[in-house]
């Protein structure tokens, strides 16, 4: 049994599908579900390149892959969630069925860092600027943190956002340090 939160209300709706809308056609909550593990398989393989590398070869080799895997491809992965699976993605959060500009938006600012990160470290941008891109969404990891910390307390079932404020807590501290690393 799934539980969404209705939207007008804030309170919990128990439905037998999570992934089914209230006319019981499949929304695709299942493929969002599932883009969370590449996401944070990325960001995973980012940070443990990035400890390799610091050890071995320094800061810039350090930021490049994770700047390359835990912005770039966590960015896209995050863009395709929040806007391509968009109407899944607004009910896994809890917002009914009908996507909001927000999350739109949301999606772009993903996919617009994204390609910037990708792209500083396919041309060769150097350590500044894919430094500057792990602080840049680094802070936006940590200001998520806080909604969703927010939505912990303020909602009837904010607890099952728990997990999302310590995954954001903590890749939000890897991209803030790869990236005052890489400046220093």
């Amino acid at each position: 049994m799934g539980a969404t939160i209705h939207s007008d209300t804030g309170s919990p709706a128990h439905t037998a599908d999570a992934g089914a809308s209230p006319a019981g056609a499949d929304t695709g909550t299942g493929v969002v579900e599932m883009l969370i593990w590449p996401r944070n398989l990325l960001a995973i393989a980012g940070v443990f390149l990035g400890f390799w590398f610091l050890s071995a070869d320094g800061a810039a080799e350090a930021v490049r892959w994770v700047c390359l895997l835990a912005v770039g491809g966590v960015g896209v992965v995050a863009y395709v969630s929040h806007v391509i699976f968009a109407r899944a993605d607004a009910q896994r959060l809890g917002f009914g069925d009908k996507p909001s500009g927000f999350q739109y938006e949301v999606g772009f600012f993903n996919l617009a860092v994204a390609v910037m990160a990708i792209l500083a470290v396919v041309l060769s941008w150097g350590a500044t600027a894919q430094a500057a891109l792990c602080l840049v969404y680094g802070t936006y990891f940590l200001q998520c943190a806080g909604l969703f910390l927010h939505r912990v307390r303020s909602e009837d079932a904010g607890r099952r956002f728990v997990k999302n404020v310590v995954i954001f807590l903590i890749l939000s501290g890897f991209l803030l340090f790869f990236g005052v690393a890489a400046l220093v």
